[in-house]
């Protein structure tokens, strides 16, 4: 129940960036990590359809209990390129109460606040048939969910505006709570740029700042923002608590839950001499492009490879992390993955140059391609820790 109540919370934020995104077209996406996938929801799977079709009235997912199916916002080009299918709604058929076949009973609406209300009720209401202590534990939990519950995406009409709405992301109460130190003051493992080690609590933590970057940069940072916030919540880590432009001379970075980002990123379109490559997974490492971002044309999609490259830091950072020793010595995944890649080594599919720099950045050179759809470009062995990661486990 939990994990549905999460997906559909997550589901509601994500329907309202894909309408604000003003996208040309949807495409469904079906989780292959699910144990039995239902077979309409894989017959859906890379179907795209104009945005505003009344397929998606009823067909948003997820589309029952346990469903894992997820819907991204594309262009007609963009599609194609993943596969997409640009045709007519599909016409399975329906229940006698008029449910749409692959729909479970009372699933047929897209999720928002009325939604996860109303998943919420039916939890509430399931809980009095729990023994007393498992039915406080359940109320005491979907009442913290309510709580943690993250804004809905709003418009900036400047960059303070932006700064001031990003803030309130990252404060919003709720999320995995970060490692302490015995002094009680958060853990600082990492340097914040000029700001002492003993002040960044104060002034890094829980703050915003998108000084240098363009409008449409800093409104796109926010909508991300909410992404990764809803992708903390289901991979069962701590919150991102910062965001920041001044990245120094890299294009961004990651530490203790702030991501700090170049003044140099836009998602406007520039002239640019970047050669997109095409690259194949089997391809020699020499011929591979020095980053993933050089695999995209669409300035959208080069910022989201730096975007995701960076919480795919913040998840080995923090995954699974039980103790102030383990965050600060090392963490389980940084341990496992240091292991995965020596037990493969001269095996594994290297999606770019800086990849092969060391194991966390080949994590999050993968990572950011599974999120942008190119699972062609990546390790088979790869896909597979990732979706055990999206299931809260560590291989």
């Amino acid at each position: 129940m939990y994990r549905t109540n999460m997906a559909t919370s997550y589901s509601a934020g994500r329907l309202a960036q894909l309408q604000d995104g003003e996208f040309e077209y949807w495409m469904y996406r079906h989780s292959d990590s699910v144990a039995r996938p239902r077979p309409l929801h894989v017959s859906w799977d890379k179907l795209a359809l104009p945005a505003n079709d009344a397929w998606w009235q009823t067909h948003y997912p997820p589309n029952g209990w346990g469903c894992q199916c997820y819907v991204i916002g594309v262009s007609r080009k963009t599609a194609e390129r993943l596969g997409g299918r640009i045709t007519d709604a599909p016409d399975d058929g329906s229940a006698p109460d008029g449910t749409p076949n692959g729909i479970d009973n009372g699933w047929d609406y897209q999720p928002g606040a009325t939604a996860v209300d109303r998943l919420r009720g039916d939890i509430l209401a399931n809980a009095k048939n729990l023994p007393a202590p498992l039915a406080e534990a359940v109320r005491s939990d979907v009442a913290a969910a309510a709580a943690g519950e993250l804004p809905a995406f709003v418009t900036a009409r400047t960059v303070k505006e932006a700064e001031r709405f990003g803030a309130r992301i990252v404060n919003t109460p709720g999320g995995i709570p970060y490692q302490m130190g015995a002094d009680g003051l958060p853990l600082v493992r990492y340097k914040h740029g000029r700001t002492p080690t003993r002040e960044v609590p104060d002034k890094v933590f829980g703050s915003v700042s998108y000084a240098g970057l363009d409008l449409d940069t800093a409104n796109h940072l926010n909508r991300m923002l909410l992404a990764m916030q809803a992708q903390c919540d289901a991979l069962g880590i701590p919150r991102l608590r910062g965001m920041k432009s001044g990245a120094g001379r890299a294009l961004a970075s990651m530490g203790d839950g702030v991501m700090s980002v170049s003044r140099k990123l836009t998602v406007k379109p520039t002239f640019s001499n970047a050669k997109l490559s095409q690259a194949a997974a089997g391809d020699a490492l020499a011929t591979k492009p020095h980053t993933t971002e050089a695999y995209f044309s669409d300035p959208l999609d080069r910022v989201n490879t730096t975007l995701w490259h960076e919480f795919a830091h913040h998840i080995h950072q923090q995954f699974k992390v039980s103790s102030a020793l383990e965050y600060r010595m090392g963490t389980p995944l940084e341990k496992y993955l240091v292991s995965f890649s020596r037990a493969r080594h001269g095996k594994l599919v290297i999606p770019s140059r800086y990849a092969a720099t060391n194991s966390k950045e080949f994590f999050a050179e993968s990572y950011n391609l599974y999120k942008l759809g190119r699972m062609d470009l990546i390790d088979p062995a790869v896909i597979e820790l990732i979706k055990t990661l999206e299931r809260g486990e560590l291989p």
